[in-house]
């Protein structure tokens, strides 16, 4: 699911939070599984948000994240 979202993110650039769901359920993950995959994602800097001070901003993969999807693959 990660390497997924990770996939999305360094293809078609920044995404909502919800159209990250979208992408995890599509993959029959539940709910919560998705909330912890992005959040473990964000909270190691695979990605973050565009701007840090809106709430509803979309999330855009890290230079971090680009590296660990290439590893991944």
């Amino acid at each position: 699911m990660a390497v997924k979202i990770l996939k999305r993110l360094a293809h078609e650039g920044p995404l909502r939070h919800r159209d990250l769901w979208k992408l995890a359920v599509q993959d029959s993950a539940s709910v919560s599984q998705s909330r912890t995959v992005m959040y473990w994602l964000r909270n190691h800097g695979f990605i973050r948000k565009v701007d840090p001070a809106c709430y509803c901003a979309p999330y855009e993969i890290t230079e971090k994240g680009k590296q660990f999807l290439a590893a991944l693959l």
